[in-house]
């Protein structure tokens, strides 16, 4: 985990300068113990290492006093960015940001405009939280930079002060604070899902909206005044002032006619739709739009997966809103892209994919070790058994934690270089990223979590497939069969290091007593078990057997065979079905 800011403190604050203009001011201060004597308009020391200043129109307030109304402080209120320039705002209006806008422009999504506490900017490769202590950007390659330093982190990342969090769990990316905003974000970018609480109610602006449940009023201006057509709003919130970024008139496409156009209309508003259990939770008119939009566009006809971005961000938002819904069929994808009902073969090459499960909570094993520094010394042990053993060189790791303190109680990856899996697992970066993990969490968690989330890594098709899980405990019995049946579909091989059971409620696997549905667990999948006080403890045979067992499970899944279809589950989510078969 990084933790930033430690040598100087990043403040970001709004000035205005008379009525016409207020700017964002980014600096840096040494951090003072008296905070004190830190002033807000302290503008010497601030103009003294300005980092950066971006022009905002200044709003005056319109005489309904607009900023006296509030809603419930505990509820959520969300606008979606997808797809093609799709935007749902927090009052569900629906527009599309026009085709030709250059790609770096930069708008201003969502800001404060009661107590300029928040901003959101965003362009096509990245977005931007402005809060009042911590400027986060987070890059399409899902690298984030802090402060405007030019220095790109991996995740997770906190900032100085705790405001501020970023973290990556496989399956989408989330920028939380404390004061109330969230983004949550695909892993590509191209659906992003904006939370504020109810604190926020009618203090916005920006292309998602006023959030004052009256969608008429979207599209407002700096001065009160709505919009009179949707450039002349897109426009008014486009910072750099380049005529390519600020068009007098939107750009239009031809349209096409196209049957797609009629499954719109049915997943948005058909009761027997996919889609339709979450139809009283969230409207589903602004995706049915831009579902049409996109089956219409000429430039796309002959892409049959068209319609998919506008089902997945109502999916998404959906989710959000704790509605249950399913995947229509033709939206699913398998792991590699497969499509529902498609088949296809898959063989082992000599190459391995492994994901390192770490739990994170505080003193779950007696040694003067750290989690960081037994984790450590694990995979050091088997990398070089893997090389020197089964001359394999081709590996990728990946490391994700879950059951630690704060923000890191949750399943989270570790990347490196923005990316969930790593070759560069001898670079300083990534031995200072295990060596720096800190079992500190209160709660325990069972490790289910983290192998679910564990299972959604970018795994190689024609890779062995690893996961070795160091926790506290061992998975829940009753909750084993789901878990089971994804690993053996994907072909995974489970090694579980973790504490001894007492012998009389256990069976033996390698030197360690567990649970026997947890020891056939480790059967199945072709794996096995070790005593987590004898790898902490760096005990030399313990080592070389955990070393031994690994390079015998990776040299017997070599040129292994299978044939897979996608399905749906009964849950709406896709699956991949496995059988092994005979190599040709």
């Amino acid at each position: 985990m990084a933790r930033l800011g430690y040598s100087t403190t990043w403040k970001a604050s709004w000035i205005c300068l008379g009525l016409a203009t207020c700017v964002m001011l980014v600096a840096t201060v040494p951090i003072d113990p008296d905070h004190s004597k830190i002033k807000h308009h302290g503008r010497s020391r601030w103009s003294e290492n300005l980092l950066k200043w971006i022009n905002l129109p200044f709003l005056k307030a319109p005489s309904n006093h607009r900023y006296a109304d509030s809603r419930n402080i505990y509820a959520t209120y969300q606008a979606v960015t997808f797809g093609n320039g799709h935007i749902v705002t927090f009052d569900g209006s629906y527009y599309r940001m026009p085709d030709g806008i250059g790609a770096t422009c930069p708008h201003i999504l969502s800001r404060d405009q009661a107590k300029f506490q928040f901003m959101i900017l965003r362009n096509s490769n990245s977005i931007t939280l402005y809060t009042t202590n911590t400027v986060i950007t987070l890059h399409n390659n899902n690298k984030v930079e802090v402060n405007n330093t030019g220095v790109y982190r991996d995740l997770p990342v906190q900032s100085w002060d705790d405001s501020v969090s970023v973290i990556h769990n496989n399956e989408a990316v989330f920028i939380e604070t404390k004061m109330g905003v969230m983004i949550e974000c695909d892993l590509h970018h191209t659906e992003c899902l904006y939370k504020l609480t109810g604190s926020f109610y009618n203090h916005t602006t920006g292309l998602l909206g006023t959030n004052d449940d009256d969608a008429s009023n979207d599209l407002l201006l700096p001065s009160g005044r709505v919009a009179i057509h949707l450039q002349e709003f897109l426009n008014y919130y486009e910072l750099s002032g380049s005529p390519i970024c600020r068009p007098a008139t939107a750009s239009t496409n031809e349209k096409c006619s196209s049957e797609m156009a009629n499954r719109c209309q049915h997943l948005f508003s058909d009761p027997t739709s996919p889609l339709a259990a979450c139809y009283s939770k969230v409207a589903p008119e602004s995706f049915m739009l831009a579902c049409m939009y996109d089956a219409e566009r000429c430039d796309t006809r002959h892409n049959d997966h068209r319609i998919c971005d506008a089902v997945r961000a109502y999916i998404q938002i959906c989710k959000s809103a704790s509605a249950s819904v399913l995947l229509p069929r033709e939206c699913g994808r398998c792991h590699h892209h497969h499509k529902i009902d498609s088949t296809w073969s898959e063989e082992t090459q000599r190459k391995l994919d492994i994901v390192l499960v770490a739990s994170l909570k505080r003193n779950w094993f007696s040694s003067n070790n750290s989690i960081g520094m037994v984790l450590s010394s694990v995979f050091s042990n088997v990398i070089t058994g893997l090389r020197n053993e089964a001359r394999l060189h081709n590996v990728r790791v990946g490391l994700l934690g879950y059951s630690g303190s704060g923000y890191l109680s949750e399943p989270h990856v570790y990347t490196v270089q923005g990316e969930a899996f790593t070759r560069h697992y001898s670079s300083a970066i990534w031995r200072q990223t295990v060596l720096s993990l800190e079992a500190n969490g209160v709660w325990s968690t069972d490790p289910l979590i983290g192998i679910r989330s564990a299972l959604n890594y970018p795994f190689r098709a024609d890779a062995v497939k690893m996961m070795l899980l160091l926790s506290e405990q061992v998975p829940n019995s009753q909750e084993l069969q789901s878990p089971l049946s994804e690993l053996q579909s994907k072909g995974m091989i489970l090694n579980i290091i973790t504490s001894s059971e007492p012998e009389i409620y256990s069976s033996k696997v390698d030197g360690i007593h567990i649970r026997e549905d947890i020891a056939e667990l480790v059967r199945v999948t072709r794996g096995t078990a070790f005593d987590i006080a004898a790898i902490s403890s760096a005990d030399s045979r313990s080592m070389q057997l955990l070393s031994q067992k690994i390079n015998q499970q990776v040299a017997h899944d070599f040129h292994r065979c299978r044939q897979c279809t996608c399905k749906l589950s009964l849950l709406g989510q896709e699956i991949s079905i496995c059988e092994e078969k005979p190599c040709v």
